[in-house]
């Protein structure tokens, strides 16, 4: 990708990442990814590598995430930190920036199992976390309760109900802050362990969710609670995706067995 300097204005997108400029002088490098309502890109600024993230969460929500993050960070636990702009701020609008985190995603099953000692620990931390603004937990989705972070199209009757049949499944007792989706390639394996880079799904659910991610045999569910979280993963990926990639949401929704 052609580096484009951190000046300038033009589009409500390209303003956005104009706002690199409060971190120092710099230019992006690479888009690395993201979604319909993310954008994540290689950046150097200052003379050093970091990464830049811009989406479309509202601010409460935002300051949730660098809430957390930066607690997390203090408990010892490994994340990608935010890095603050020359004038001290976490953000500049829907724009962070996370310092750079070198290191190859989980292969093995030693790694998997670091992976998933890293999760455990993280649920016991957030044990008393509060919601994150707008989010709901996967029962009270199934309840009738609504998330902003799901489709803006509303599902059909009949695939909402048996998108509710599978959040129903879960637990509303021991809750957490749950990533939302453990994929390998939002993972680094690094000599201070996993870090998980992803946390823009990120907030307070069951922690068979986070856990229903792991290969099988990492995994500490027994089949039934595996099967159980395994098609509330389902049923979110389905509700996230309708109105932006009706055919991912059609894939997902075909895993989704009645009760």
């Amino acid at each position: 990708m052609t580096s484009r300097r951190t000046s300038g204005t033009g589009s409500t997108t390209t303003r956005g990442w104009d706002g690199l400029v409060a971190w120092g002088p710099g230019q992006v490098l690479a888009k690395l990814g993201g979604d319909h309502h993310h954008d994540v890109r290689l950046v150097e600024l200052d003379g050093r590598r970091r990464v830049a993230r811009l989406g479309t969460h509202g601010d409460a929500a935002l300051e949730w995430e660098l809430d957390l993050l930066e607690q997390l960070h203090a408990a010892g636990v490994n994340v990608a930190r935010p890095i603050r702009t020359a004038d001290g701020r976490r953000r500049v609008g829907p724009l962070v920036v996370f310092e750079e985190v070198e290191g190859p995603p989980p292969t093995t099953r030693r790694d998997w199992d670091d992976v998933a000692s890293a999760l455990r620990w993280l649920h016991r931390i957030t044990a008393d976390w509060p919601q994150r603004p707008g989010r709901r937990t996967s029962v009270e989705l199934a309840r009738g309760g609504t998330s902003d972070d799901l489709t803006a199209t509303p599902l059909p009757p009949r695939i909402l109900d048996r998108c509710r049949g599978a959040w129903g499944r879960l637990d509303e007792r021991d809750l957490a802050v749950v990533l939302g989706e453990v994929r390998a390639d939002v993972i680094r394996m690094t000599p201070r362990g996993p870090v998980f880079l992803d946390w823009t799904g990120a907030r307070v659910d069951d922690p068979a969710l986070d856990l229903a991610g792991l290969p099988e045999d990492a995994s500490p569910l027994d089949r039934r609670r595996r099967w159980s979280a395994s098609q509330a993963l389902a049923a979110w990926t389905v509700a996230r995706s309708w109105s932006v990639d009706l055919g991912h949401a059609r894939q997902a929704l075909d895993t989704i067995r009645w009760p």
